[in-house]
Formats: structure tokens, C-alpha cells, sequence
């Protein structure tokens, strides 16, 4: 399951510079951190925390949501979700 959050997260990291045409060099100096790391966490192949989804959403100008949706799961995000019937995954 890790892995696929971090693949989708990568993704949308992604996808949302590229929506904004930002370089991956603006971005990583955004988010404080190097061009390589960002490029791993484009690609899945590094785990991103949330600090740096944050980071992401605010320099994208992105909500954090955005980052989540389309991941199983996501919906706990929604305004009125029952907390409640929250299982984490193992």
C-alpha cells in the first residue's frame, strides 16, 4: 500500500508542475529540497512526507486535496466523512 501511495502521489506532484509549467529546479527549490530527490518523489521511487505535499500544494497553488484524489481511500479527506469507518491498511 505504501507503494502505491507514494506512486500516485509522485504522479500528481507531476502532473501539477507540469499543469503550471514549472521547472523542476523552481519546484525543488520551492519545496527545499534538491532536483534529485524531487525527481524520485515524481517518480514513486522515493517516499514523500506529508511536509513535503504541503510544500507542494502551496507552491503549485494546488489544494492538498487535490494530491489524494483518485487514491483508495482518499474519501476520509471529504467535509461530513465518518471517521469513524476509517480502517488503515497495512
Amino acid at each position: 500500500m505504501t507503494q502505491l501511495i507514494d506512486h500516485h502521489l509522485g504522479q500528481r506532484i507531476a502532473q501539477a508542475r507540469l499543469e503550471s509549467k514549472a521547472e523542476l529546479s523552481w519546484l525543488a527549490e520551492r519545496i527545499e529540497t534538491c532536483e534529485e530527490t524531487l525527481r524520485a518523489f515524481e517518480r514513486g521511487e522515493r517516499r514523500i512526507s506529508a511536509l513535503y505535499v504541503a510544500r507542494c500544494a502551496k507552491a503549485l497553488n494546488k489544494p492538498l486535496k487535490w494530491f489524494f484524489e483518485g487514491l483508495p481511500g482518499q474519501d476520509v479527506f471529504d467535509v461530513g466523512s465518518d471517521p469513524v469507518s476509517v480502517r488503515l491498511v497495512k
